[in-house]
């Protein structure tokens, strides 16, 4: 109950569990093994050969999944290194005080552990495709090839939306009056747009959207200069 008695308990409590595992492990191949043996012994071939046939195939897909696993374990490991030596690399930038000089970041807030944590989902599923990859399942490996090509379109139509508000960020502070509400709010619709087109979001509608915006604001200022609005138009 001391203080400071909390930190070094976890660590040792954690490693102390790898030997277990690894105990588990070889107690699980050794009666494979023994298993077959038995079998053929037995000499029932109804029995036999398809018990046999299929401890067989665990047995020689055990590598492929220990591959799996160590691949997905480097991966982990390079994504906390790749989060480390981005971290101070991002703190010291002075990322976050310039965006909520901006206005465009809360204050006490911070773009960094999210940017971090962004970086490391993509590493750990770049490694995650390469361990299906070494199963030799081909739907895992095309799911998370999926995942991992959605993940890159969100992450860089995100990208473009976020530049579409700060670009109208800057022209609203440059344009005063009317004339700047509304191209500050035609930027951010164009970049929305743009963005959830990269995204692959629901495209025939975006593009039905923006047609009907970019029409229906021409046939607005055609009635306007027409019933005589012209000034406002």
């Amino acid at each position: 109950g001391e203080p400071g008695q909390g930190g070094p308990a976890a660590p040792t409590a954690a490693s102390s569990k790898v030997p277990e595992i690894l105990a588990s492990v070889v107690f699980a191949l050794i009666m494979i093994v023994v298993s077959i043996a038995a079998l053929q012994i037995l000499g029932i071939a109804s029995i036999s050969e398809p018990a046999s046939a299929m401890l067989t195939s665990v047995f020689t897909a055990i590598p492929n999944i220990i591959a799996a696993v160590v691949l997905v374990g480097i991966g982990v490991l390079i994504a906390r290194f790749v989060s480390g030596l981005f971290r101070p690399i991002l703190e010291g930038s002075g990322i976050d005080a310039w965006l909520t000089k901006q206005e465009i970041l809360p204050q006490g807030s911070s773009v960094t552990p999210t940017v971090l944590r962004v970086v490391e989902i993509a590493v750990v599923l770049f490694f995650a495709v390469m361990g299906a990859q070494a199963l030799g399942f081909p739907q895992v490996t095309a799911i998370l090839s999926e995942i991992l090509e959605l993940g890159g379109n969100v992450l860089f139509g995100g990208v473009i939306i976020a530049a579409g508000f700060f670009l109208a960020m800057i022209v609203g502070k440059v344009l005063k009056g009317n004339a700047g509400t509304v191209v500050k709010w035609a930027v951010i619709i164009l970049f929305v747009a743009m963005g959830l087109k990269s995204m692959g979001v629901a495209d025939s509608i975006i593009e039905m959207a923006f047609g009907a915006l970019v029409i229906g604001a021409a046939a607005a200022a055609m009635l306007a200069f027409g019933l005589g609005g012209r000034d406002a138009a």
